[in-house]
């Protein structure tokens, strides 16, 4: 890697980390009050009616996969009238996927609401309320997908992260309105919701068309660059599809045999995850453009070092806030929540292990992506991903308990692993031993060893806030320790001391001016 793009990820990357952390915090907060004000019943019906809605957007998805990859493709090779075309064409797209999914969610989507969710006949109109909000959200979001692309490829992600900061903080406003409020406060929340993905969308239109020359639509019609966006989306769906499947789907089936207080508790141990994931999704994102150019410019060898290297300290990252989370998942759902739900905290537990095996085959996804020739790839991956949603239905149709759902998710994720390794193997190259030396055998070795003082601090120490501040400091010291004697090589170590020399002679220096 050269210096300037390790300069550009690191900006990035502390961008994107202050973005995280204002808004982890603030939606912490604004879950536990909207739980608290709506009830778990009502944020249970919540999140299955938005999950509906989520079924039917995998074709936004895919198209946002393939806009990325294109307009990553084009910086690498500095293409600028093919960046301007892609973007106008896939504005159009998203334009027509927002009026498909508006025609099948106000029809299928509709009679699927009332003839097949388990929701409390007393609560039917407002959820129909709350599906009509979120299927125009689900509008907003796509339209907005192809500006979002042009900044995470201009690798703006200042930008990208003040955007989010400014979603998150409206988001606690609707947290002072919806308390304040004497209307129904379900329906109320689906609309504030909607009017903040309004906002953010109309922010990310308006700083894009002032900024990227690229950003503004012009009428294209090169059939060329239209058929290898949509043929890259349509096979890029069928991985999109076997993600719905697995989390909408596997949703709606745990509703329909337990009812909308399960999906309460999937959705706090999802939320919980998803806060804790942002630690490893900021570092990949600012990540994922670099592995991209470098195969637009037939670096290989750069992009397999960046592969590796970005699998291995995106799981010491996301092992470094887990640990003490697993460990002490029950009080911190207790000091978070109050009241938990049941479920809820075996629920967490298997998520966040869960995370910790997908994170293992994220950046070789990119890697497939930038290939570019991705049939096989997503047939085959996505054919092992769907079992999901046949196996959970099975499990629960013989009487399992609903954590048995997410056992399953977490067999498929190790074999997913493996599939794309072998995988990548045949498409470019990357090597399977070099995966199984720097990747698994350093990321094994680091957790057995992280896990020790933590779990005697939780095996001696009796339950309370003074046993998690200890697990919480014990476990950064040692997934830290762990991590740079383990998990680390040579060079790696030696870069470490150098950043870390460079930083307190920095602050000598700066000391010693003031003086």
């Amino acid at each position: 890697m050269s210096i300037t793009n390790n300069k550009t990820i690191a900006k990035n990357t502390i961008f994107l980390y202050v973005r995280m952390f204002v808004s982890m915090v603030i939606s912490l907060y604004t879950s536990r009050i909207v739980l608290q004000t709506i009830g778990v019943v009502d944020f249970g019906i919540y999140n299955i009616v938005g999950g509906v809605v989520s079924m039917l957007i995998f074709l936004k998805n895919s198209m946002a996969i393939s806009v990325q990859r294109f307009l990553n493709f084009e910086l690498g090779k500095n293409n600028i009238e093919n960046l301007k075309k892609i973007f106008s064409i896939s504005l159009m797209v998203h334009c027509v996927i927002a009026l498909l999914v508006f025609i099948v969610a106000e029809t299928i989507g509709q009679w699927f609401l009332y003839t097949r969710l388990n929701i409390p006949y007393d609560r039917l109109g407002a959820a129909n309320w709350v599906y009509h909000f979120s299927v125009i959200s689900c509008m907003f979001s796509i339209i907005q997908v192809p500006y979002i692309a042009v900044i995470v490829s201009r690798e703006k992600l200042n930008i990208y992260a003040y955007i989010s900061i400014v979603d998150v903080i409206l988001k606690l406003l609707i947290v002072y309105l919806l308390v304040n409020s004497s209307i129904d406060k379900l329906v109320l929340y689906a609309m504030l919701t909607t009017s903040v993905a309004f906002i953010g969308m109309m922010i990310t239109i308006l700083y894009c068309l002032k900024t990227f020359s690229e950003a503004h639509f012009h009428f294209c019609a090169d059939i060329k660059i239209v058929r290898e966006i949509t043929t890259f989306a349509g096979w890029s769906m069928l991985g999109e599809i076997a993600w719905v499947c697995t989390l909408q789907g596997v949703n709606i089936i745990l509703n329909i045999f337990y009812g909308p207080i399960v999906n309460a508790a999937r959705s706090i141990s999802f939320q919980v995850n998803t806060n804790i994931y942002l630690l490893v999704s900021n570092f990949q994102t600012a990540l994922n453009p670099q592995i991209i150019k470098n195969f637009a410019t037939g670096n290989i060898v750069a992009m397999e070092n960046l592969i590796v290297k970005g699998t291995k300290f995106s799981y010491y990252l996301l092992l470094l806030i887990s640990l003490p989370i697993l460990i002490e998942t029950e009080f911190v759902l207790q000091m978070w929540l109050n009241y938990v739900p049941a479920y809820t905290v075996i629920f967490c537990r298997i998520v966040l292990i869960n995370s910790l095996i997908d994170v293992l085959g994220n950046t070789y996804a990119t890697a497939a992506r930038a290939y570019g020739k991705i049939m096989r790839y997503q047939i085959i991956v996505s054919s092992v991903l769907v079992m999901n949603l046949p196996l959970s239905y099975i499990m629960l149709k013989i009487g399992k308990t609903p954590e048995y759902t997410l056992y399953i998710y977490g067999f498929i994720a190790i074999v997913l692993v493996f599939v794309r390794l072998f995988l990548l193997n045949k498409m470019i190259g990357l090597s399977l031993i070099l995966f199984i030396k720097s990747v698994l055998l350093s990321v094994t070795i680091v957790t057995l060893s992280s896990m020790i003082f933590p779990m005697l601090v939780y095996i001696v120490m009796p339950t309370g806030l003074f046993r998690f501040i200890i697990t919480v400091i014990i476990s950064f010291f040692s997934v830290g320790f762990s991590t740079y004697y383990f998990g680390m090589n040579r060079s790696d170590r030696k870069l470490v001391v150098e950043k870390i020399k460079y930083f307190f002679n920095r602050r000598k220096i700066v000391n010693g001016r003031n003086l």
